[in-house]
């Protein structure tokens, strides 16, 4: 669906113009051929008609004014003779008027100012003599009189007729084209002299007049006559929406290129995010292929120019806005050029070519232009006066086009390359590479190895490494690598020097944060080094990082995978970079999807996978293209021993033939996969070593480790041992485990102390116990800490927390009104630190809002406020690119003449003559209906048909001035021909400045109503869009905020009240900028509603953010989807508006865009024409002299609220666009917060439906035990009154999506201080139950009960009772944990004051106190789960739903964790765990409910789970020790040499504990179950403890009272029967 959206999104769009012209009626226009004009008839109407007003102004006792003139004719200056018979004999002419003469022109001026006289002329004296002798009517020819004359025609700037225009119009001097009228309109305008009306004001007449008479005296005799004529029009189809698709096309296919743009871009800055780029650029694949892949991508959408964003931004959510912003900017740019195009300078127009949308436009316009004059013969050729830059052709713009590609695709490149640091990996370094291994031995450590006897815990110890054997060979060998992200911070890796060997498993660990991430990112050649040296397989990574590479398979993140790709399509990626062929990865696929059980995926897209999928195809990825090096980071924290089981199995089968290194926090994996082991601390290396080694150094006495019953006495324990063990050590008491450290001094006294034990087991109330050696926790503990020595910090963190808990209590929470305020100031507050995030973003749309304002109100610029007309000269000089034609009428030698002269004028001003071929007597060309009739309309300005009595002066309608011109070049060629060959005649039309308030705003083709309203939507649209998008963007932890208890109500305020204020200051500043504009015709009202109309779409964009933000959607599709709706708005106002109230549809009304428009369209032209109307002499003209048949129509009072065409529909319309989406937004989030809708429906009514069911009981081991019905039976019978007693209750509850169910009737009572850990393998329905609890999902049926309020009728009530850590924690990525947990502590009804130590103290205690001013997305994984949990358990929660943690929290932080979750058990805290193992479940948990299938199948209490017996657990060295001494004796017995150590300890326990069974074997671990009564525990014991060396075994478990029943039978039957 992306992809046909993508592609069809401009076919789509410009779809919208066909069906409009479609659904148009289209007229069919025959041919027009247009009789000469009567000019004398004309200038008798123009008389008449001021004559008429005269007499309506005389009636009503108003003086003369611009529109009613006295009925002179002023000229001057009047000492001139020759100028005085000039006008003498052209008032022969000019009837209807008289003459007035003045001294001077400036005189005259002055007086057609004040006095309101008909117009005026000016002579220019030049060489003339004041007196000359006439002879008649005729100059004497002894006279000799300069052959240049100049003379201008003063006019006032107002026109006085209105006919097909508006009262207030002008003679549009500042303009060579009509600025109004579309060049469709004026040639289809039937008016036969021109828009401008040089015939109808008298002009042309009056031109004509003087000209012809000046002709008339010089020449001495008669001279040709001379009429003017238009240009004949073909016949066409006149299709109505031609003008308005001229400037719609390309805004249609700005917007339908925008959409695959944003696509695009999104995709390939999520590609850069996921760091899979960088992989590949190691792998050889560089940036230039990167790029030239997605200039193809970019091909098949049409696309060209996003590439360049692609290069700069790393953030898609940012990539987006900005590519939005600045696909829109480049188009701007388009409307300055359409507007004001005689006023552009050429250095504009060059650099508007950098902005390919702008040229995009003016190409799109230029081609329309010729439709609409070429009907449907296309000719590369379009009409372009001789004053406007030419036209952009096709061919221009795709030079352009191809120069921009060239340079913006350079810019990527560079920009790409600077970024990856691909110049570096393959610039040769200044790096001395060793040249073999002894150059990376440890010998200049300060540190080297000596040995050490046992050390207490709690001293902080000395780096020590065991010995390097000489004979074994590294992999990857690392010097003083060194990594520092800023100055400022600590470096993550510090001189970190460390050796890796062949063929083995390497276990690194360390403290979340200490950097092991960052030391795989840097092997792996994604993070460039600070300092210091890495070789890989002999390669160095930074200068042979193609040849390094290769050797490495990764299995990091997600970050490396591509969601869109099928899990064969991903693996067989992977293994084609790597150079394997495609037979030979079909091979791979087909081993490695079987090994870890992905065959029933392999044809899912990667999105689609579960977390656990995706990591099994991280690992498959790393293992596949037969890479010799594996890196694998803790990517598998958080799966089941089933899927840990899978891994590991493949690690084991792999190892002998690859180097794996595996960075996790579990030191339960590391004990069984690892060859070698390091850990780490603040980006050192602490120790390395093997397990051995390191327990030999490190290790101390034994571990007794007891299970506690409910009434377990601490003190008589204490006694008990002491009697054995004096200065007995606690290592740790957290939850149901207490632990002692035994000194191995003491080691003879175990047997009695053993026995002792089992025989007061029931007096001390314990359940279980079991004895241990030195595990890796205690090693860790030593060395993993993040300060080093943390062993007993704990405790006295905690102990400072308690205190501060307890001052908080007494001081208490805020309540009512206090506490809302606190609410609303912490909403406030995350609002504003979010903004304050996105100061580049900020930047982006204030320049933005710069380019609008500029763009919108450019006109001013160029023309100036209050504009005023220039004097215009009507010779050649002011035209360039001339096009005319002349033909010849009779073959006359003065014809002949007049021709050349015709020819020479122009060759002169670097004109092109066409010369007409007519025969003699017959018709003219332009009659004859040829093929030059379809050209000249759109090609030639002027010509003329040349005859002995007539001259016919050829004019185009299209330009505003042709008339004056072609004029004037005639009556130049008749001047050379019968007065001077060197004559010369100038004529100016200089027009008086304003007296009506008509020239505030310059006349442009779109107006500024139309501007404003195309600009400010295409803007504040999309600007909208980006404040909005924060809040779809911070959905998830709005969840958190909800769980303080705070209501919809107040979070609905506080962000619509912040919201406002955002789009208010904006609003404002827009209100200033015009006023600005309009100043000083302020207009109160305009403003208020311009206010007012800008607020509206800006909710109404805001809230249909909001409205997105509830709905399942990400954050950029929901940007794009808002955009698409705005643009369509926009779209229809372009397309169905031009310039005239009476176009708006309110068919459009319901698209929020078009509406704003349409109101600010409104407004605008409502203020013109209200201000028109004031001025007097307007008014009267609208309602008395024109009967209110003309604009402005005075006779109405525009008011932009009421009238014809007033805003209340629209404002309705905004309100409607606001209120709709705010009150579906509210009820969605009520329903989804507030409600919990469940059906009652009997569960067996939906289990029978399942078929999946049916298999689960048939399997008899696994049927519903007997815990898990007496628990139902006690949900049923609670009565209502007693649910209060408890934290929480579930009867039913049950989820289905469709026909697939989750989960299966889960009933469970959880009693307040209790911690349960929810137990099942991945994809059971854990996390399910945890969002259900909290509300994020809604259960298909069954009830809920928080603290006795009902979540179905009372969800309100329950959420404050409730703290939520998930998983896959979503907090927002620009806090602060230390903003984060201050704002949460406020939303509970903390004080700053208290709420800050309490922070502070969790942030140590937690163990993110390095990163507690750091923003999140600079935290690692375990310390968001740190911080998630934190925020968890603020405001005292009565029950903690945990889903996340301890997962990928290292053990020095889990228990900690555990030690505060006791602590806060001990405040009343229940506490529902979904990720615990079996050892933290019996830590922790009274109860460990098991989830199968999404079914219940066992709860058990705490003693349920034992049963009695021993459980001998062994764990095998590596390797068999060489050194066999095991007494002759028991070989004997033995009778057999053993062939491995399984078979040895088979034999042995054959022997030694004939009653064992077997019950679990691997490759490094034996199980035994042992039955109570056949020995005792301190036998097992001394037994297992004196042949341990001879039977090759590394570590021994053994446990009294072993977990057993269901428990025991789910987590380890069904695990290998899964497996088979």
């Amino acid at each position: 669906m992306e992809l046909i959206w993508v592609v069809f999104a401009p076919f789509a769009l410009c779809c919208i113009a066909v069906i409009m012209r479609l659904t148009s009626n289209m007229s069919e226009r025959f041919n027009s051929f247009y009789d000469p004009i009567d000019l004398a008839q004309s200038w008798s109407d123009l008389m008449e008609t001021l004559t008429i007003r005269q007499q309506i102004t005389l009636q009503h006792n108003r003086s003369h004014n611009v529109f009613t003139p006295m009925l002179v004719l002023g000229w001057a200056p009047d000492d001139y003779n020759i100028f005085a018979k000039i006008m003498e004999l052209s008032l022969h002419k000019l009837k209807l008027i008289e003459l007035r003469s003045y001294t001077e022109c400036s005189e005259m001026k002055a007086a057609l100012q004040n006095e309101f006289l008909f117009a005026g002329i000016c002579f220019d004296q030049g060489q003339f003599e004041k007196k000359y002798i006439f002879i008649g009517d005729f100059l004497d020819k002894d006279e000799q009189v300069p052959p240049h004359i100049n003379y201008s025609i003063l006019y006032p700037s107002e026109l006085r007729m209105f006919k097909s225009t508006y009262i207030g119009d002008n003679w549009k001097t500042i303009h060579h084209d009509d600025p109004k009228m579309s060049i469709m309109r004026r040639l289809n305008d039937d008016s036969i002299d021109g828009h401008c009306a040089y015939v109808r004001e008298g002009f042309a007449f009056i031109q004509m007049a003087i000209t012809e008479t000046y002709l008339l005296i010089m020449s001495r005799s008669n001279i040709p006559k001379i009429v003017l004529r238009r240009f004949p029009v073909n016949g066409r189809i006149i299709d109505p929406q031609m003008s308005r698709i001229n400037h719609s096309i390309p805004i249609l296919l700005i917007f339908g290129f925008m959409f695959p743009s944003q696509v695009l871009v999104c995709q390939v800055v999520q590609e850069k995010q996921r760091q899979i780029r960088l992989f590949l650029i190691n792998m050889n694949i560089g940036n230039v292929i990167h790029f030239v892949c997605w200039f193809c991508k970019g091909l098949v959408y049409m696309l060209i120019t996003s590439i360049l964003i692609m290069g700069v931004v790393k953030n898609s959510a940012v990539a987006l806005r900005v590519v939005t912003v600045l696909w829109i900017i480049t188009y701007l740019p388009f409307f300055v050029i359409y507007n004001n195009r005689e006023k552009i300078a050429a250095t504009i127009t060059y650099i508007s070519c950098a902005f390919p949308n702008t040229v995009l436009a003016l190409i799109c316009q230029s081609l329309l232009e010729r439709e609409m004059f070429s009907g449907k013969q296309w000719v590369d050729q379009g009409y372009a006066l001789s004053h406007v830059p030419e036209r952009i052709r096709v061919y221009q713009g795709i030079y352009i086009f191809m120069i921009t590609t060239v340079l913006y695709s350079a810019i990527s490149i560079y920009m790409d390359v600077w970024h990856t640091g691909e110049t570096a990996g393959r610039r040769r370094k200044q790096v001395s590479a060793p040249t073999h291994s002894g150059d990376f031995t440890y010998q200049d450590r300060e540190d080297s190895f000596l040995p050490q006897g046992p050390q207490p815990v709690g001293v902080k110890a000395t780096k020590i490494y065991e010995v390097e054997p000489s004979h074994r060979r590294f992999k990857i060998k690392i010097k003083k690598l060194c990594k520092r992200y800023a100055n400022n911070t600590r470096g993550a890796l510090n001189s970190f020097t460390w050796n890796i060997y062949e063929n083995e498993v390497t276990v690194l660990m360390g403290h979340n944060g200490c950097g092991k991430t960052t030391l795989l990112k840097i092997l792996a050649g994604l993070v460039e080094p600070t300092r210091g040296v890495v070789m890989v397989s002999d390669f160095n990574i930074q200068t042979e990082r193609h040849d390094a590479s290769l050797q490495l398979g990764l299995a990091l993140n997600d970050d490396l995978l591509s969601p869109d790709l099928t899990v064969n399509d991903q693996i067989r990626f992977i293994c084609m970079v790597k150079g394997i062929s495609w037979s030979d990865s079909s091979e791979e696929i087909d081993l490695y999807t079987q090994m870890l059980q992905l065959t029933n995926v392999r044809h899912t897209k990667i999105k689609n996978l579960t977390a656990k999928e995706r990591s099994l195809l991280n690992i498959c990825c790393a293992f596949a293209g037969g890479s010799p090096i594996i890196l694998i980071d803790d990517i598998h924290s958080d799966l089941d021993l089933i899927t840990q089981n899978l891994i590991c199995n493949l690690i084991n089968e792999e190892k002998f033939k690859r180097t794996i290194l595996l960075v996790s926090n579990s030191t339960a994996l590391a004990s069984h996969l690892a060859d070698r082991l390091a850990i780490m601390s603040n980006g050192e290396l602490k120790c390395t070593g093997s397990k051995p080694f390191l327990r030999n150094m490190y290790g101390h006495g034994f571990r007794l480790t007891c299970i506690k019953g409910k009434d377990f006495d601490l003190s008589e324990l204490q006694n008990l041992l002491s009697k054995y063990l004096p200065n007995l050590t606690v290592e740790s008491d957290i939850g149901n485990k207490i632990t002692y450290v035994l000194e191995t001094k003491y080691e003879d006294k175990y047997p009695n102390l053993f026995d002792d034990l089992e025989d007061e087991m029931v007096n001390l109330d314990i359940i279980s116990f079991r004895i241990r050696d030195t595990s890796l926790d205690e090693i860790f503990f030593r060395f993993g800490s993040e300060d080093g020595d943390l062993s007993g910090e704990p405790a006295m963190l905690l102990d400072d927390l308690k205190v501060v808990f307890e001052d908080s209590d007494n001081v208490g929470r805020a309540k009512g009104g206090k506490l809302t305020k606190m609410r609303m100031l912490a909403l406030l507050q995350t609002r504003l630190i979010l903004n304050k995030r996105q100061i580049p973003m900020k930047i982006i749309h204030a320049f933005a809002i710069l380019i609008a304002a500029i763009c919108t109100f450019s006109s001013l610029i160029f023309f100036g406020k209050d504009y005023q007309l220039v004097p215009m000269s009507y010779n050649l000089t002011q035209i360039r690119n001339i096009d005319a034609f002349v033909e010849m009428m009779s073959n006359s030698l003065d014809v002949l003449e007049m021709q050349e002269f015709f020819i020479e004028l122009l060759f002169w001003y670097d004109g092109h003559v066409k010369i007409l071929k007519t025969m003699v007597n017959s018709d003219f060309h332009l009659l004859l209906q040829t093929d030059f009739n379809r050209v000249v309309n759109y090609r030639y300005i002027f010509g003329a048909s040349l005859d002995t009595d007539i001259i016919t002066v050829w004019y185009n309608n299209i330009p505003l001035h042709a008339v004056p011109y072609g004029l004037n070049l005639v009556h130049n060629v008749v001047a050379r021909r019968f007065f001077n060959d060197e004559a010369s005649i100038d004529v100016t039309l200089e027009p008086l400045p304003f007296q009506a308030n008509v020239n505030a705003l310059p006349q442009t083709p779109f107006s500024l109503g139309t501007m404003m309203a195309i600009n400010f939507s295409f803007i504040f649209s999309n600007l909208w869009m980006s404040v909005a998008i924060s809040s779809i963007m911070d959905h998830h932890f709005k969840k958190q905020q909800y769980l303080t208890g705070m209501g919809l109500t107040v979070y609905s305020f506080c962000m619509f009240v912040f919201d406002f204020i955002r789009v208010v200051l904006l609003t404002l500043m827009i209100v200033v900028v015009v006023s600005f504009y309009i100043n000083p015709r302020h207009d109160v009202h305009l403003y208020c509603w311009i206010f007012v109309a800008h607020v509206f779409n800006g909710f109404s964009v805001v809230t249909l953010s909001y409205l997105l933000g509830v709905l399942p959607i990400h954050p950029n599709s929901a940007f794009i989807a808002i955009s698409s709706f705005n643009a369509l708005g926009i779209i229809m106002f372009v397309i169905t508006v031009s310039d005239y109230l009476v176009d708006m549809n309110g068919v459009f009304q319901l698209l929020p865009q078009y509406t704003f428009a349409e109101v600010i369209f409104k407004l605008v032209f409502l203020y013109e024409y209200d201000w028109l109307c004031r001025d007097s002499n307007i008014n009267f003209l609208s309602t008395v002299v024109e009967k209110c048949n003309i604009l402005p129509n005075c006779c109405t009072a525009y008011n932009y609220w009421s009238g014809d065409f007033g805003v209340v529909v629209d404002v309705i319309m905004m309100v409607v666009a606001v209120v709709v989406p705010l009150v579906i937004f509210l009820v969605i989030e009520y329903y989804t917060l507030m409600r919990c809708k469940c059906q009652t429906v009997p569960m067996t009514s939906k289990r029978k439906q399942n078929p999946s069911e049916s298999r689960i009981d048939r399997q008899a081991p696994l049927r519903v035990d007997e815990s898990v019905l007496a628990e139902r039976n006690l949900v049923e019978n609670l009565k209502d009154n007693e649910r209060s007693n408890y934290a929480a209750i579930f009867q039913g509850i049950g989820k289905s999506y469709g026909k697939k169910i989750v989960i299966i009737r889960f009933d469970l009572i959880i009693p307040h201080a209790e911690c349960i850990g929810l137990m099942g393998y991945n994809n059971c329905g854990k996390t399910t139950i945890a969002k259900m609890i909290i509300g994020d999902i809604q259960s298909s049926y069954g009830r809920m009960w928080i603290g006795g309020y009902s979540t179905q009728k009372e969800r309100s009530k329950c959420y404050p009772l409730l703290g939520y850590c998930s998983q896959h924690e979503s907090l927002p990525r620009d806090f602060t944990p230390y903003q984060l947990l201050i704002i949460q502590s406020m939303m509970h009804g903390v004080s700053k004051k208290l709420a800050t130590p309490i922070c502070e103290g969790l942030s140590h205690l937690l163990g993110f106190q390095s990163c507690y001013h750091q923003l999140l997305k600079l935290c690692t994984t375990g310390q968001i789960r740190r911080i998630g949990f934190a925020l968890a358990i603020l405001g005292d929660p009565m029950l903690v739903c945990v889903d996340g943690p301890p997962g990928g929290i290292d053990p020095n932080g889990k228990r900690t964790l555990f030690s505060l979750t006791s602590y806060m058990q001990s405040r009343g805290c229940s506490f529902l765990y979904s990720n615990l193992s079996a050892l933290d479940c019996e830590r922790l948990c009274q109860r460990a409910p098991i989830l199968y299938d999404g079914k219940l199948w066992t709860i058990g209490s705490q003693r349920e789970r034992y049963r009695r017996g021993y459980e001998l657990e062994v764990r095998f060295k590596r390797k068999a020790n060489a050194d066999i001494s095991t007494a002759r004796s028991t070989w004997d017995r033995i009778n057999k040499f053993p062939v491995s150590p399984h078979n040895k300890l088979i034999l042995f326990v054959q022997m030694k504990f004939p009653e064992a069974i077997l019950q679990q074997q691997h490759d490094n671990a034996m199980v035994y179950y042992i039955p109570r009564n056949s020995i005792s525990f301190a036998e097992i014991f001394q037994i297992i403890r004196k042949d341990a060396f001879e039977l090759n075994i590394e570590d021994f478990y053994i446990t009294r009272n072993i977990i057993g029943g269901m428990h025991s039978h789910l987590f380890d039957t069904t695990i290998f029967r899964d497996m088979k």
